[in-house]
């Protein structure tokens, strides 16, 4: 009995400093968002990990704490917590919903932060895993021990390629639309399935063993669904980022290139008409000014809304009154156009007009140029996107094949070492030793009925 509980003592020793270095990052994370100056040397490094992150980190630690401990309340808290971060913040970043997860608590700050950020998808599905760990993990047996490995196993393939990302450079930080994780979030997510995988492996692989064969092939094939699962979802996460850029890209940069050239051609369509009529004053019959001027007037007012709203750039206020100073010049030019004084239109619609219209077009290529570039990065970051998500489902592929591969190793070395014990306890028995001790007697299906059927032969060899 002392030896047991030495064993114990020494298999929870690696998941009691885990879940109490779970705890102390939580809790360090949550200090210096609420008192940046008392951690200012780490402070605002520590608040890349966002502040629900941190909460999530904490019910993580007390979670594992609680499996050691047989603390049922703790563990169902932990759990609630873990599930409903990953939820609601799942929710918000892919369904779209307004839950602002990553700004509830800033009623709770004494100073705004310098910046906050919900809990990355990657991030938020490692805790809703986190949280079934817990709740199944609790039992130190049974079955759902084996579960519990299992999302342990997942999250351990999640923060991989979160890792790989952001430590090697094989998928780089550009990728943080899809597997944005920050590095101390993907240690401690690994930590926690080391810990709590350490606690209960042991459990689990003897419930493993007293599945039927049946159970057994049908947990490979769920858990490889699980991850199968979760590839789509990283892919499906790359397919979004790229709609994304794709859709900003045409309803901004292009929307105020396109909306700057209209203002351009309608300028330029009543300044050729002023400059036509000052070459032959007799086709001021044929042009209507006033009226030209009443339609310019509307459409660009049209467009310069567009781009208020659209673009984001200091020249716009300057191209709305340098607008209004063209409009006005044109009006009152028309007017000394109707007096009679050719001569003074003609320098004014050469000179003044001229010079207005020359901003005005100034002011139009600068902001073409904006959205010209924004447009050329807005690509670069769509070949980008395409070209990372290509090495990101290799790695993801790989790694499927890879735990495909050692999950029917599991299941056929699991079947495999049962059977021979099975076959050297009949090889034994066949050279006349009954008393050996007959393994599996004691376990459910297919292996305890072949252990009873056996002991019922050595039985009868005994007695004969």
């Amino acid at each position: 009995m002392h030896g047991f509980n030495t064993y114990l003592t020494h298999q929870q020793f690696a998941p009691r400093i885990i879940a109490l270095l779970l705890c102390l990052l939580g809790l360090g994370v949550l200090v210096s968002w609420h008192s940046p100056h008392l951690l200012a040397g780490i402070y605002p490094y520590s608040t890349l990990m966002g502040y629900n992150t941190a909460i999530g980190f904490f019910a993580c630690g007390s979670g594992l704490y609680a499996a050691m401990t047989h603390r049922r309340p703790l563990a169902l808290i932990s759990s609630l917590i873990l599930f409903t971060i990953g939820a609601l913040t799942l929710l918000e970043l892919l369904a779209g919903a307004s839950f602002n997860t990553a700004n509830w608590f800033f009623y709770f700050l004494n100073e705004p932060p310098i910046h906050s950020q919900p809990s990355p998808p990657i991030a938020s599905i490692a805790f809703l895993f986190a949280g079934c760990a817990i709740l199944l993990g609790f039992n130190p047996q049974g079955s759902k021990t084996v579960v519990a490995c299992l999302c342990c196993i997942i999250i351990l393939f999640l923060t991989l390629m979160a890792i790989l990302g952001q430590g090697f450079g094989i998928l780089p930080v550009f990728m943080w639309k899809g597997i944005k994780m920050a590095p101390h979030t993907a240690i401690g997510l690994t930590l926690f399935a080391l810990g709590l995988g350490a606690l209960r492996t042991a459990a689990a692989v003897a419930a493993f063993n007293r599945f039927n064969v049946f159970s057994r092939l049908v947990t490979g094939f769920v858990f490889m669904s699980l991850l199968f699962i979760g590839i789509g979802s990283i892919g499906s996460l790359q397919i979004n980022s790229v709609v994304s850029i794709t859709q900003e890209l045409y309803e901004d940069p292009v929307q105020v290139n396109n909306a700057v050239l209209r203002i351009k051609s309608d300028v330029n369509k009543l300044n050729r008409q002023m400059k036509d009529i000052a070459v032959n004053p007799q086709l001021a019959n044929n042009f209507n000014i006033p009226e030209s001027l009443k339609k310019t007037e509307f459409a660009v007012t049209q467009e310069l809304d567009i781009l208020e709203r659209k673009a984001q750039s200091p020249n716009l206020t300057k191209l709305r009154a340098t607008f209004k100073k063209w409009e006005a010049a044109i009006s009152s030019n028309y007017e000394i156009l109707n007096a009679g004084n050719i001569e003074d239109y003609r320098q004014r619609t050469l000179s003044e007009i001229q010079e207005l219209t020359i901003a005005l077009e100034y002011l139009c290529e600068t902001i073409t140029q904006q959205a010209q570039d924004r447009i050329l990065e807005l690509n670069d970051e769509v070949i980008k996107t395409k070209n990372h998500a290509a090495n990101l489902m290799l790695i993801a592929i790989g790694g499927f094949l890879l735990i495909g591969i050692l999950v029917s190793a599991a299941i056929t070395r699991s079947l495999n070492s049962q059977l021979q014990r099975i076959r050297d306890t009949m090889e034994k028995l066949a050279q006349g030793d009954t008393g050996i001790a007959i393994p599996f007697l004691n376990h459910p299906h297919e292996m305890g009925v072949m252990a009873k059927t056996i002991a019922v032969f050595a039985e009868n060899m005994e007695a004969r």
